[in-house]
């Protein structure tokens, strides 16, 4: 599953940008400043060559209907397995994102820190030496969006 983002006003043009044959996503939605949509990771190659107004093409790892404080975030980013996508030597940068706005959880560096605390902790409470991620906002070797709209990560 996939998120595209593009400038708002912009999200039909983008929906039928991914539905073109040459790209050939998979149930498009429109969402806040993008759409999602599914698809193996060639429709994901076709969507990086072939869509113009997206900016951002991100992978979605994760998903909750039920983000109702820092807790619930700390919770879901710790439930995946995040040495599947990284080990400790890397680095990491998390941005979060936010569209409607949840009650509690209003300031993005704060959810930010919530979610890189989650993944480093994960690597501490597995490495035998308590080997954990580095911060690289520059270069990091993962670079993460946390998207917030309305209760939904």
């Amino acid at each position: 599953k996939y998120f595209a983002s593009c400038p708002r006003g912009l999200e039909f043009v983008l929906k039928q940008e991914l539905e073109m044959p040459k790209i050939n996503a998979a149930n498009v939605k429109m969402a806040f400043r993008g759409c999602t949509f599914e698809g193996d990771q060639r429709v994901g190659f076709r969507a990086i060559i072939w869509l113009r107004t997206s900016h951002k093409l991100m992978e979605m790892i994760a998903q909750s209907e039920r983000i109702e404080s820092s807790d619930d975030i700390y919770e879901m980013v710790s439930s995946i397995r995040w040495d599947n996508f990284m080990g400790p030597h890397q680095t990491l940068q998390v941005e979060t994102v936010f569209g409607a706005l949840t009650k509690g959880i209003t300031h993005s560096h704060f959810t930010s820190l919530t979610v890189k605390n989650a993944i480093v902790d994960q690597f501490r409470r597995l490495s035998p030496n308590s080997q954990r991620p580095s911060v690289d906002v520059e270069n990091p070797d993962l670079p993460l969006v946390f998207h917030l709209d309305n209760g939904h990560g």
